[in-house]
């Protein structure tokens, strides 16, 4: 199929005078280039989570506070709010390549920082520097799907493969709360200190168990690095479909256009508030349940199983929505409705009106967790499409901005002596439910894909006339 475009912006019909035609074809290089975005997505995200999964014994090794673990936390969301825009403004004017390349290195050198020493204070000074940046590899980890399931993917795959690159940094954050709890021992007594005075051998056991931790995750930082350096282009040699091979509004012009398109905002607005305080109640999640009596080993596998759901479910619901298309904000009513639901009965367990129980701990964690993320990346891509011919990659970083914001709120809140984390339960619900009123405001256009069908139905009268 042969079509043209003009640098404007606007399709126009095989033929058109003083345009050269486009051809319209999908690159088999795509699953690649999708494949190492998930990996690095995955990596960062696992970087990020290391410490909240094993906070119980790192606390007691290092004389660390739940204030600590939060500070870590918090790294990548400071980090990506002060470096997000000129990540932004990287992946649109200077390609995936040139953005990859530099958040790869960030995240490699962070980890290699933790790695250089493991005495008490400095190594809390080593593991901040290299989880700030790590942060700033960020940006990229969670905007640069967007840009790639529009640049590599056709329409009919883009929320499929955006989803995919998502799940990435799902994926990331469950192998950090099966691996680290599961390599890095609880310790069965709680003082750090023999009855010398020196340190207990149990506490130099899981101090070598969390430097080899940090060794292999440098290891393999680095080996992603290596990938993106070998063969990371920022765009196919032919666009897969008529709106990839439009020009896209300058930066800073479509940041301004972004800026004004109330409904872009809307749906911004809902997922960066869902996103944003799930997100965080994840990441502190052995912090949440250790207040009723839930073991760090146990909260690290109520973790996993939340996000290998949460992997299942996105998948699933994206492919849906790529079918489906139109009923794509009927889906996102039926995700929040489900994850209130959940989060409720959660926060009445907490507070004693239902019976506390573990298995109705791993339900409505798992099942609220799920439904959130599984509503991220078809909200991301509605989002691009109320939003086009803005890039797709402003776009996801004004979401993933907003959602970073409010994950650092929570984690500053956290941080505040004594406050506890029994709050954040009902920050869940009262945002969830905020969210219904805010959606049911949007209205739907798919622009972004309206372009595609032009173009697929142009050609096709095109080809026919031929005939």
């Amino acid at each position: 199929m042969r079509v043209e475009v003009q640098p404007s912006g606007s399709p126009q019909p095989s033929g058109a005078a003083g345009e050269s035609p486009v051809t319209v074809r999908p690159s088999k290089q795509r699953w690649y280039m999708l494949l190492v975005c998930f990996l690095y997505s995955m990596t960062q995200s696992c970087v990020w989570n290391t410490f909240g999964p094993i906070s119980t014994t790192s606390k007691e090794v290092f004389d660390w506070t739940d204030a600590n673990i939060s500070l870590l936390s918090a790294c990548g969301p400071i980090a990506f709010v002060l470096t997000g825009p000129v990540f932004s403004w990287i992946i649109e004017e200077k390609g995936l390549r040139v953005a990859y390349l530099i958040s790869s290195t960030s995240t490699a050198i962070g980890t290699a920082f933790r790695c250089i020493t493991f005495k008490k204070p400095t190594v809390t000074w080593l593991i901040t520097i290299g989880h700030l940046l790590n942060g700033l590899g960020g940006p990229i980890a969670l905007c640069g799907p967007s840009a790639v399931s529009a640049l590599w993917f056709p329409s009919g795959e883009r929320t499929t493969a955006l989803a995919i690159g998502i799940v990435g940094a799902y994926t990331g954050l469950g192998l950090a709360f099966i691996m680290g709890p599961n390599v890095i021992p609880e310790l069965s007594n709680k003082s750090s200190e023999a009855d010398n005075g020196e340190e207990s051998s149990e506490v130099k056991k899981a101090r070598d168990a969390i430097a080899n931790y940090m060794y292999f995750e440098a290891g393999w930082s680095a080996l992603i690095f290596i990938l993106i350096v070998f063969h990371f282009p920022s765009k196919p040699r032919h666009p897969p479909s008529a709106s990839a091979g439009i020009t896209r509004e300058n930066y800073w012009d479509g940041v301004r256009k972004l800026s004004r398109n109330s409904q872009a905002l809307l749906v911004v607005a809902v997922c960066s508030m869902t996103m944003g305080v799930v997100n965080g109640f994840a990441s502190l999640l052995n912090v949440t349940l250790e207040k009723v009596d839930v073991s760090q080993t146990t909260a690290g596998w109520i973790g996993f199983y939340a996000i290998v759901s949460a992997c299942f479910m996105s998948l699933t619901v994206a492919r849906y929505a790529d079918m489906f298309t139109h009923f794509v904000k009927e889906v996102a009513f039926s995700l929040i409705a489900v994850a209130l639901l959940a989060f409720l009965i959660l926060k009445l367990a907490f507070m004693g009106v239902i019976p506390k129980s573990l298995p109705l701990f791993y339900a409505t964690i798992i099942i609220g967790i799920s439904c959130i993320n599984a509503l991220n990346p078809i909200l991301i891509n509605l989002a691009c499409e109320l939003a086009y011919p803005v890039g797709e990659g402003t776009t996801a970083f004004l979401v993933n901005l907003s959602t970073n914001v409010l994950i650092l709120i929570v984690l500053l809140i956290m941080m505040i002596p004594n406050i506890g984390s029994t709050w954040i339960t009902w920050a869940l619900v009262a945002i969830l439910a905020v969210s219904v009123p805010i959606l049911m405001l949007v209205k739907v256009t798919f622009n972004r894909l309206a372009v595609d069908l032009l173009h697929t139905v142009t050609s096709t009268v095109s080809e026919n006339s031929k005939e």
